[in-house]
């Protein structure tokens, strides 16, 4: 590799192009991570939001709970969507790169 240390064959070689698999299994990791974290509070916490949505839930207050899923809909989109621009920054960059 033209003299380069173990160091910076990872940092300059490797890193760069496994970035982008890495940022889309983080972004998917994510939203498995949200949807785990709600199922819990859901059944097994006396606090959070899971537990709001529950309980609004069974007590039949439509607001409330509507509220409480477009407040988490809105939030998971919005990581979403930027994790998904970091990996397209992401992606360009490396392409770019890959062709100059």
């Amino acid at each position: 590799m033209f003299g380069a240390t173990r160091a910076q064959i990872y940092t300059r070689i490797y890193l760069p192009a496994m970035l982008p698999l890495i940022l889309t299994g983080l972004r998917l990791g994510m939203i498995l991570c949200i949807i785990g974290v709600l199922l819990a509070e859901m059944y097994a916490s006396r606090r959070g939001i899971g537990r709001l949505i529950f309980t609004w839930g069974e007590g039949y207050q439509v607001p409330e709970l509507l509220a409480g899923i477009v407040l988490v809909s809105v939030l998971t989109i919005t990581v979403n969507e930027a994790m998904r621009l970091a990996e397209l920054h992401v992606s360009r960059f490396y392409a770019r790169a890959s062709t100059a």
